[in-house]
């Protein structure tokens, strides 16, 4: 029975019936039952029941309706309808298809690619594109839609080295060899389904995609040319991207790849001692850094019960606020005032007290300059404060992406620490220059600017970061991240939108006034 439903639809398709004309004829059927139960009486005489369906139902559908009468199988008409329905909307999509080839396939491997896309996607109304792609190395790559299924010798190269990378990544004790070889003997390839997007805009570091429908907010995605990005806005027929890296080699109708993985940054205890950038690479000329863990950049904070109160001081080394204001571990302690007031000055003597304290330090450089930042780590070096001390760097040559990430990233890394039980400092300075570079991300995404320009979630951008510092409770470790975030006024401003943000955050405020700096170099405390 279900099979004549659908032959008799198909006989309805292919006849080119409108669908107007099947919807007023199940209304005539609705509104008439009479008429249906007249016509499926077999008491009444077959010309008599035609005759009923030549003067009521339109032309398109009476040759049909007298083969059903014919056969007793007009109660099905409805079920016949719907599958029509079904039918004609699989087959009025055209489903765009691209093959991708080194070597262009036979007539016989094309039967089998188009049977593969219909029992994928139910539908024969394809499409099909063929391209030849020397850059694969062999087999072929094919793309349904927003779909991509790489057969390609580039492809499983790829498969390999992110099978590598993963048991890297892993915590695996073995030596690069052993994972090598193990790899190869464990290596199962696959021709994974990939979404994929298309690029409809590139500038300023900012990538609108067309596609890529399931994407998550925050997760990597590559370019063809290998570039990575994150996904930072999402709509309804396209998302934004920003990069993290340069731009050239992406023009409009570049493909984009899902990775399903959540921007992150590897963590470590090499990183201790190093110079590195938004994304963990180094750029201090030392070399690689070997670390076998990796964290999300962006990660929910510790909740109340995961917490302890904070209750052991960490010393700054300057008389005036360990003695008036204490600092706690596990506290966040805004250090703001104007330019050149000597706000860095305090969070590079806190790094310096630290020294045999038990306490690692990471420094965050936002926006700053290579010299500005060159100078920082020699000092770094000549009070022998590296051993326990990172410095990441996001300069100010470095795109707003790279500079909106840099905090996030280096709160990851202070994570990692935190929960193997260890007391760590991080100084951000500063998060008024976070804040233009997500400002300038937020107007190239095209969302509405508020008070200076700023989005309407500039406070959220600042409260989910500091709110990753805490005490944690005996049952996790115990560890604590201490922060320091420096904010940077106009003339002694601290009604501005950012400060008046960052003082509701943070538990505390050193507060320099500028006067008072020039003439004696004093720190007040704003209450």
């Amino acid at each position: 029975m279900l099979q004549k439903v659908s032959d008799y639809a198909q006989q309805l398709y292919k006849m080119h019936v409108p669908n107007s004309e099947i919807e007023e004829t199940s209304r005539i059927f609705e509104v008439l039952p009479e008429t249906a139960s007249q016509l499926s009486d077999p008491t009444v005489p077959l010309e008599n029941r035609l005759a009923i369906i030549d003067s009521i139902f339109p032309t398109e559908v009476r040759d049909i309706l007298k083969v059903l009468c014919q056969n007793g199988l007009l109660s099905s008409w409805m079920d016949i309808a719907d599958e029509y329905r079904r039918v004609s909307e699989e087959e009025s999509t055209k489903l765009s298809v691209r093959l991708r080839y080194v070597t262009k396939p036979e007539e016989e491997q094309l039967k089998r690619i188009r049977t593969f896309v219909y029992n994928k996607y139910h539908t024969r109304n394809i499409e099909m594109r063929l391209e030849e792609d020397a850059s694969l190395g062999g087999g072929f790559i094919l793309e349904v839609g927003n779909d991509q299924y790489d057969w390609s010798t580039k492809g499983r190269r790829q498969q390999f080295l992110d099978e590598v990378m993963s048991k890297r990544l892993g915590g695996s004790s073995q030596d690069i060899v052993s994972i090598l070889q193990s790899s190869v003997d464990d290596f199962d390839l696959k021709a994974e389904k990939k979404e994929i997007g298309f690029v409809s805009s590139v500038g300023d570091g900012i990538v609108v995609i067309n596609g890529l429908d399931h994407a998550m907010y925050g997760e990597v995605v590559v370019f063809d040319n290998g570039v990575r990005g994150m996904v930072q806005n999402i709509e309804r027929n396209r998302i934004g991207v920003i990069l993290f890296g340069e731009e050239e080699g992406i023009v409009e109708g570049s493909r984009a790849v899902r990775t399903n993985k959540m921007a992150g940054i590897p963590v470590g205890d090499a990183f201790l001692g190093r110079v590195v950038d938004a994304l963990g690479n180094p750029i201090d000329g030392e070399g690689e850094i070997v670390t076998r863990d990796y964290r999300p950049i962006e990660q929910p904070a510790p909740g109340i019960i995961d917490r302890k109160t904070v209750n052991v001081p960490l010393q700054t080394g300057i008389l005036a606020i360990d003695s008036m204001f204490p600092i706690g571990r596990g506290q966040r302690e805004l250090i703001i005032g104007d330019r050149q007031t000597g706000k860095t000055s305090i969070a590079m003597d806190t790094i310096l007290n630290q020294k045999g304290k038990n306490c690692l330090c990471i420094y965050v450089a936002i926006g700053q300059k290579e010299s500005t930042i060159a100078a920082l780590v020699e000092n770094l070096k000549k009070h022998d404060a590296m051993s326990y001390t990172c410095v990441l760097a996001a300069t100010a040559a470095d795109p707003a992406p790279i500079q909106y990430i840099a905090p996030y990233a280096a709160t990851s890394l202070a994570e990692y620490f935190m929960y193997e039980g260890k007391d760590v400092l991080i100084v951000y300075d500063d998060l008024s220059k976070h804040a233009v570079a997500y400002r300038a991300l937020s107007l190239l995404l095209g969302r509405a600017p508020g008070r200076e320009a700023y989005p309407g979630d500039v406070f959220y951008l600042h409260s989910r970061l500091l709110e990753r510092s805490c005490r944690l409770s005996d049952e996790l470790g115990g560890g604590s991240i201490t922060a320091l975030p420096i904010i940077e006024t106009q003339d002694g401003d601290v009604s501005a939108y950012i400060p008046t943000n960052v003082i509701s955050i943070t538990d505390g405020q050193i507060f320099l006034e500028s006067n008072l700096f020039f003439s004696r170099g004093s720190v007040l405390r704003s209450m």
